[in-house]
């Protein structure tokens, strides 16, 4: 496909869905948020509004974020076993694992941003933008460089 992206590339070959469609769900959702883009914002905020270091708001909020990652990877890992065990009639959001990774702030408000890019692309599962949000995450954490232009 001409004009295709690296980001468009890894994340057809992390979901292993068609590279056309790939590129239409992230074209749909761009500017993606990306909560890693935030951060140093946020570190300059809170230095600025408690007269702390900068250095020291932008530690605390890795910490913080650290707390969050591992909290989702619990969670994750718990689903996981039951995605993988489900049987393709039953809805992706139905399995129990998955509704309580569902009930966590963070996810959930990925699933809603991803609930709307689905809508804006008119023919895409949410199930199938949500996984491409999470590849475009990971892909961020892996190119920090990239995360920041976005």
């Amino acid at each position: 496909m001409a004009g295709t992206t690296s980001i468009e590339h890894y994340l057809a070959t992390h979901t292993q869905l068609p590279l056309e469609e790939v590129a239409e769900i992230y074209h749909a959702g761009a500017p993606w948020p990306i909560l890693y883009n935030d951060l140093e914002r946020m570190a300059h905020d809170d230095a600025q509004a408690t007269g702390i270091p900068v250095e020291t708001a932008a530690k605390a909020l890795d910490q913080l974020c650290d707390i969050e990652a591992t909290q989702i990877k619990v969670l994750i890992q718990e689903a996981e076993p039951a995605v993988a065990c489900a049987c393709f009639d039953v809805p992706f959001f139905d399995i129990p694992e998955v509704q309580a990774l569902r009930a966590h702030p963070i996810i959930r408000d990925w699933l809603y941003y991803s609930e709307r890019v689905a809508l804006r692309v008119g023919e895409s599962d949410v199930s199938i933008v949500f996984a491409i949000y999470l590849c475009i995450l990971q892909y961020a954490w892996d190119h920090p460089e990239w995360a920041r232009g976005v």
